[in-house]
């Protein structure tokens, strides 16, 4: 029987981390967006990942992002 492999990947460095801001409240939910750090960190995260069949982010774009690069 196959067996399914689940990966957790958190998004790279993002501003509101840099300046404190929780954005866990919706109105900050796109706000914010990953540092220039962040986006080669996810970049670089991204290559790791090459054969899965399904991704399920966070509505937030810092997670988008992540999805997207893995692709």
């Amino acid at each position: 029987m196959p067996q399914n492999k689940i990966f957790i990947v958190r998004h790279g460095e993002s501003e509101n981390n840099l300046q404190g801001i929780d954005c866990s409240k919706l109105e900050h939910k796109d706000k914010f967006g990953l540092t220039e750090a962040g986006q080669r960190q996810t970049e670089s995260e991204a290559k790791n990942f090459d054969d899965f069949d399904l991704i399920i982010t966070s509505p937030r774009s810092e997670e988008r992002r992540v999805g997207k690069e893995c692709r």
